[in-house]
């Protein structure tokens, strides 16, 4: 960007409007998840987390990559497990210390979409245009449902604190592209920061370029000093990669990724391949009407496809194909470039993560989608901008549209408020997913419900049969109602499928002593005991 170029000056009173209500709008939907609890993956991050409780153990979580449940998949991710510790610090095991920061984070996030879109937008439009494209952009970020999973959920505190990493680091590169020498090397450590918070951080390069190409203007002539930029860009992350391979090295045990989490792990590309498209299209489809949502997208939920020729794979190919080749005609206006622009951030920042170039931890997930929608919403900003002229017409049509995605970011964050109710929106949202119905049965057994905890517990095995955690519920329900033949039978074909089991270790042990088999109950609670401390640990 050429640095003579005269940025839109605005009063400052109406700045500061327009970031209040921006934060106002990040912030309010949110509010009353400070009084939420813990759920979901909330419980392995915080209460059964015994390393959060003293700073000593901080030098842990840079040097070692962590494991959840022993030959499960490890992460490294220390920025994260480091804000977690300010947060126990500060309110111990309570969850709402944990949320406002989450809460606080988005706000940040938002006023950064803001802050930048002002700044790449200001050479493409004229300054009323400009300035309200931004805002627009930053608001419909702010109120989007889909972000409901990354902020509500006190584990999507990594999609959103990398979120923030990377676009503070591409307004610093902003900054160095205008001479500032200080603010091209922050960054550089803003893009080792936005690694050491998340995998998907890695893309900071990526996305530097993505932005360089589309949207810094060129003039004859003129060059913006960005080679001291890219520099620090590679040498921060490259420090992260290198940070990130050795502490994987070091994991403490093998690891995979688990077929209910990810299907397609272990498939081949031309069945992982047309999956990650429809995955994509499912993506693109959310972005732009994001309804029905859910929190489990593991299987069956979601199936593989066996074909690239199924409609919706064929229409998201179609339909990001058709816009890229769009915006790439010649005369590129404006608002090609920013449509290409946000077709290029979705692609760079989303398709790591749509298991088409490699799999994943997880198949599906809507907080994968929380960088992503940066650019998408950038785009919608602008078009409605350019779209619904004059103002009026912006307000009158506008104006309903933000007030509906607020409430119906309420109405979905309220999902996250504890387990029961996450569990229910789940039976609605999820009913295909054996992972539901089996968090259903541990419910109903841990209620005393043996018919209740039984019926979903068959329905689980009959989705999915080689389910571990499944037969060691089973076991439990057979074992309270009194068939210990059974219950041994179940317990030990989950061993089979899963040595680890914690669950099938303990029933054994149960039952062991019913029957008088002291020294067959303590091997298996010695493995109970074995592997809590062993899970403890890896913490």
């Amino acid at each position: 960007m050429n640095p003579d170029v005269a940025q839109p000056r605005h009063a400052p009173t109406s700045i500061c409007v327009a970031a209040l209500a921006l934060a106002a709008l990040a912030i309010v939907p949110y509010a009353a998840t400070v009084s939420f609890g813990f759920v979901l993956d909330d419980l392995h991050l915080v209460v059964l987390n015994p390393r959060l409780a003293t700073w000593r153990d901080g030098w842990h979580y840079l040097a070692e990559a962590h494991v959840w449940q022993h030959g499960y998949a490890s992460y490294y991710r220390p920025l994260v497990y480091w804000s977690l510790m300010l947060n126990h610090g500060l309110s111990g095991t309570a969850a709402w210390s944990y949320h406002l920061f989450n809460i606080l984070a988005h706000g940040a996030v938002t006023l950064l979409v803001w802050v930048l879109a002002r700044r790449w937008f200001a050479p493409w439009a004229p300054a009323p245009q400009g300035a309200t494209a931004a805002w627009l952009a930053a608001a419909v970020f702010a109120v989007h449902p889909l972000h409901t999973e990354a902020v509500a959920n006190v584990a999507g505190r990594a999609d959103v604190l990398m979120t923030l990493w990377v676009l503070l680091g591409l307004w610093c590169a902003w900054r160095g592209y205008r001479g500032n020498v200080p603010a091209a090397w922050c960054a550089g450590l803003c893009a080792c920061a936005a690694g050491l918070t998340k995998e998907t951080g890695f893309l900071f390069p990526v996305l530097l370029g993505v932005w360089d190409v589309m949207l810094v203007r060129r003039e004859a002539g003129r060059r913006p000093p960005r080679r001291r930029v890219w520099l620090a860009a590679l040498l921060g992350t490259a420090s992260a990669m290198t940070l990130y391979a050795a502490a994987q090295a070091c994991a403490p045990s093998p690891h995979h990724i688990a077929f209910l989490d990810n299907c397609l792990a272990g498939a081949p590309w031309a069945v992982r391949a047309p999956t990650a498209l429809l995955l994509v299209g499912r993506a693109l489809h959310l972005l732009f009407v994001p309804w029905p949502l859910s929190a489990d997208y593991s299987f069956a939920q979601i199936r593989p496809a066996a074909t690239f020729l199924t409609m919706p794979a064929a229409c998201a190919v179609g339909v990001l194909g058709c816009g890229l080749l769009w915006a790439w005609q010649r005369p590129r206006t404006s608002t090609k470039r920013v449509a290409a622009f946000g077709m290029l951030w979705f692609l760079a920042a989303y398709l790591p993560s749509s298991n088409l170039l490699f799999p994943i931890g997880t198949i599906f997930g809507e907080r994968l989608l929380y960088l992503a929608s940066v650019g998408v919403c950038m785009t919608i900003g602008w078009l409605a901008a350019a779209v619904l002229r004059p103002r009026r017409r912006l307000l009158v049509v506008g104006g309903p549209v933000l007030a509906l995605g607020l409430c119906w970011t309420v109405v979905r964050g309220s999902v996250w408020r504890a387990p029961e109710t996450l569990q229910r929106a789940l039976l609605r949202d999820a009913p295909y997913s054996a992972k539901t119905h089996c968090a259903r049965a541990r419910a109903a057994l841990t209620a005393g419900d043996t018919t209740a905890a039984m019926a979903a517990i068959t329905t689980t095995l009959a989705i999915y049969q080689p389910y571990p955690e499944a037969h060691a519920v089973r076991a439990g329900v057979l074992l309270r109602t009194g068939d210990t033949t059974q219950a041994w039978h179940a317990a030990q074909t989950a061993l089979a499928l899963n040595p680890h089991a914690i669950e099938a270790h303990y029933y054994c042990g149960m039952i062991a002593l019913q029957r008088g088999a002291t020294n067959t109950a303590q091997r298996h609670l010695r493995h109970v005991l074995r592997l809590r401390t062993r899970n403890g640990a890896a913490y």
